[in-house]
């Protein structure tokens, strides 16, 4: 499995594109961008209307014609200033700013003038300050020499790298050569002015521990060197980030020639801050976030309007996470990139995903800017995003190219032969397959593999046969198609199943005609492993006495200990298999085969083995999904950890019972003695004694008797079930009717033939009837008798020698001793008849009068040969 496609993989990747934006962005990196955004979420803000409480006098271009500015040095002439202040006087304003330069004396001809500056607490005036160790802050200019300095404002701004004016200078140290030594801005004054008179608890100017401007309960936290998206910026003085109220027109304005000529309402001066600064073609303009160029005049407008709000109103300023919350929104942002990379596997879908998200994370930093006035790292975030996506889009590319191709290969069958050449076509995949490929191309393998066997099958029925279980994959590929969770994946490849299954349903239905046509007789039985339902269907026949007995005991009230017990191939795991078919609905039957167990060194090894098979077992059973244990819990304390997980189990199902059916049950006694450890059996008596739901099957060759002297400690109130020979009218259904629609091939004396020479034991009953059906092939004949049977005998014997060999080696030198004395017509030794009753017991010999004969003509046939030879 590819790296980068599981969590921790797309988790690392996505972390370390993270870490190296924040890397690059503390070097300054992502600065233009993070501005550039900033400033198009302030554009997107609606305006908040005019501050009513301030009103700008701009002094036009034909301002400048008027009479009164005969004799003007700059924008505005001593005259016109005098009449300007004259007519302001009279409708009593709380503050007047003077936002022109002038660094030269009033003319003497206007004392009053001159006195208006030296005296009048109201009137403000603008320098231009040097700051200290800043040298491209500027050449300073003085303040007019008239006026005091405590009514002096410096009037810097601050423009970024890109031009636009985003930040407010509140206050800065100013250098020793400066003619401008006023340390505060006049936006600052000017609004200190208005709020003196609005609430009297506010002091001048008040700094508190950490360097920030407290008026009031408001506190303006300054700008700070790496802060927000301000990385690489100077940072010196008291600054903070402009919160524009309006684009353009913040408050009331008129010109110079309109409050000469009094056509000026004098409420809209009254108990007003009253801006006067020049807007013409010789005065400079800034550029503000919404894109708009602003006069001078209009930028401090702004700037005393934020402050007065902020004060007066609670209007919020422009602020930013902490370095370290900033840290974590991006990581978060990291994440998500990383589930998706997880999640999803078509590049195309991985790419387009990000398209949504960029609109939520853009529109959640739009809402706490516009909502909040927080400015959250939104560019960050996003091109973590971003590369997320682009990393995993480029890795998997290729891969799904290389799906594509093999979807595409799949797709162009149109023959059988087509299908099993696919295996051979793609056997460059490796095996297992990498994610890339799903869980959906395997399969499509394992049914090409399948039809590669159809043809190495000796008659056309055992092509149909096999062919049918090549279909049969391919319904269970449709069915689990319903959980792939890639629509446009699961779209082509329903398209290629369904084409797949139409050519191998028309080359099944030609087989089966050609099948009907053929001479040769189906070889249809089965004669080696246990017989699983979805291949072997109605070949398993009785055991219904069984089955009854299982579900009766099963569901009663205080169910014992279940022991499914008989010789070897007696068809006690086929049992098993056909128990959900044959069972109510209620009943839970879960098949453990301790074969596999039995390779287990640890009890924790066996308990992870044991809780695998029975979720396995519950949905082949069932079709019941069971969660797995908690696996750091089952490494820890695996067997009580499998006690509480079985009562979890209960409630997820409650009104069902569990049948635990443990096959080739005497395997535990070898892991018990590996792991020199009774504990599964002590947690199989708990679940006996504590879990009503659960119901215990054991299943082997052994009873009670045979077993280890400390099974009898646990396998208490045991109820025992043999499973022996089958009835003779099951042995007869078996031989002439082993499926639907299977020919007429036996006279009644071979069918009694077989089972006189098997005494129907079912393995034995499939191995001769395979036997003759090949020898009627052979012979081309479609009818048994009995001398068949008789010549097919020594064929069944060799066939089954592994089955006849196991029995003989399984018996002891006693029990051997005993069947030589018997084929040999000897009388066995009397001491011997515990071992002769071992013998009955096992099905081997079964007493007639005063005689002793084998049960199985068969297996006394065999005995003969190994005794005599």
């Amino acid at each position: 499995m590819r790296s980068y496609s599981t969590l921790p993989g797309s988790l690392i990747i996505s972390f370390a594109i993270a870490l190296f934006l924040l890397l690059i962005r503390s070097l300054g990196g992502l600065q233009p961008w993070e501005l550039s955004a900033y400033d198009q979420m302030m554009r997107s803000r609606p305006p908040e209307g005019r501050d009513s409480r301030l009103l700008v006098i701009e002094v036009t271009a034909t301002d400048l014609q008027l009479p009164e500015q005969d004799d003007r040095k700059g924008s505005l002439a001593d005259g016109a200033i005098a009449k300007l202040l004259q007519k302001l006087e009279s409708y009593q304003p709380r503050g007047i700013g003077l936002l022109i330069f002038r660094d030269f004396p009033v003319d003497p001809q206007f004392k009053k003038l001159r006195d208006r500056f030296e005296s009048d607490n109201r009137f403000f005036a603008i320098c231009h300050a040097q700051e200290l160790g800043n040298q491209d802050s500027g050449e300073s200019i003085p303040r007019p020499p008239e006026l005091p300095k405590e009514r002096q404002g410096f009037d810097n701004i601050l423009p970024d790298p890109d031009g636009i004016v985003r930040r407010h200078l509140l206050s800065m140290e100013v250098s020793t050569t400066s003619r401008c030594s006023a340390e505060v801005s006049i936006s600052l004054l000017l609004a200190l002015r208005y709020l003196e008179l609005e609430e009297k608890n506010i002091s001048p100017l008040d700094f508190n521990s950490e360097g920030n401007l407290q008026l009031g309960q408001v506190i303006f936290e300054r700008l700070k060197a790496s802060m927000g998206a301000y990385q690489r910026v100077d940072t010196g003085g008291t600054q903070i980030i402009i919160n524009y109220r309006s684009p353009t027109r913040i408050a009331e304005t008129v010109s110079v020639a309109d409050v000469l000529a009094g056509q000026l309402n004098p409420e809209v001066v009254q108990d007003k801050i009253i801006l006067i600064g020049a807007r013409h073609v010789n005065s400079k303009s800034f550029t503000t976030p919404n894109g708009e160029k602003i006069s001078g005049v209009m930028l401090q407008a702004q700037m005393i309007s934020q402050i007065l709000s902020a004060v007066l109103n609670n209007r919020p300023m422009i602020w930013f996470f902490p370095a370290w919350v900033e840290i974590i929104w991006i990581l978060a942002w990291a994440l998500i990139g990383a589930s998706l990379n997880w999640k999803i596997r078509h590049p195309l879908f991985l790419g387009l995903s990000a398209i949504p998200l960029l609109g939520i994370l853009f529109g959640i930093g739009f809402f706490i800017l516009s909502s909040f006035a927080g400015w959250i790292p939104v560019v960050p975030a996003a091109l973590v995003l971003i590369g997320m996506q682009m990393v995993g889009v480029f890795l998997r590319l290729p891969e799904f190219i290389t799906v594509s191709r093999v979807a595409d290969v799949l797709q162009r069958c149109q023959t059988p032969g087509d299908i099993a050449a696919i295996a051979n076509q793609l056997a460059w995949i490796p095996s297992p397959p990498p994610r890339v490929f799903g869980f959906i191309v395997p399969q499509f393998l394992e049914v090409s593999q399948s039809v590669q066997s159809v043809r190495e099958a000796t008659s056309s029925y055992r092509q149909y046969e096999f062919l049918g279980r090549s279909i049969s994959r391919l319904h269970s590929l449709q069915e689990s198609l319903a959980f792939n969770k890639d629509a446009q994946q699961v779209t082509r490849l329903e398209k290629i199943a369904q084409q797949w299954l139409k050519i191998l349903q028309t080359a099944q239905q030609t087989l089966a005609e050609q099948a009907k046509r053929s001479a040769e007789i189906p070889q249809v039985y089965i004669a080696g492993a246990s017989l699983n339902p979805d291949d072997a269907k109605t070949r398993f026949k009785g055991r219904l006495d069984i089955f009854r007995e299982v579900e009766t005991l099963a569901l009663s009230a205080q169910p014992p200990i279940l022991l499914l017990h008989g010789g070897r191939r007696t068809g006690k795991t086929s049992t098993l298999k056909y128990l959900p078919r044959k069972v109510g609905s209620e009943l839970i039957p879960l098949l453990i085969d301790l074969q596999g167990a039995a390779t287990a060194t640890t009890l924790k090894g066996l308990a992870n083995y044991l809780a695998e098979e029975i979720v396995k077992a519950a949905k082949k059973s069932r079709n019941f999904d069971l969660p797995y244990p908690n696996p750091q819990q089952l490494n820890q304390e695996p067997f009580l950890t499998l006690q509480t997980w079985l009562e979890k189990l209960e409630r997820i199902a409650p009104g069902k019972r569990f049948l635990l059916c443990l096959d080739e049950f005497e395997r535990l006694s070898e892991v018990i003695a590996t792991t020199n450890s009774r504990v599964p059996l002590n947690f199989l008596r708990h679940v006996l004694q504590h879990r009503r739901q659960w119901i215990l099957l054991f299943s082997g060759s052994h009873t009670l008797d045979e077993l280890e002297p400390y099974w009898s400690d646990y396998l208490i109130n045991t109820r025992s079930l043999r499973v022996s020979y089958l009835q003779k009218p099951e042995a007869e259904e078996l031989i002439v009717k082993p499926i639907a629609d299977f020919p007429k091939i036996y006279e009644p004396l071979t069918v009694s033939q077989i089972i006189q020479a098997t005494r129907c034991q079912p393995y034995l009953v499939q191995l001769l009837c395979t036997v003759i059906v090949d020898h009627l092939n052979r012979e081309k004949r479609r009818l048994a008798t009995p001398d068949d049977v008789q010549t097919c005998i020594p064929i069944a014997i060799e066939t089954g020698g592994m089955y006849f060999r196991e029995l003989w080696t399984s018996l002891s030198d006693a029990e051997q001793e005993v069947l030589e004395y018997l084929i040999t017509e000897q009388t066995p030794h009397p001491s011997l008849k515990s071992t002769i009753r071992r013998l009955i017991r096992k099905e081997i010999l079964e007493k007639v009068g005063d005689c002793y004969r084998f049960q199985v003509p068969l297996v006394e046939t065999f005995i003969t040969q190994v005794v005599t030879v």
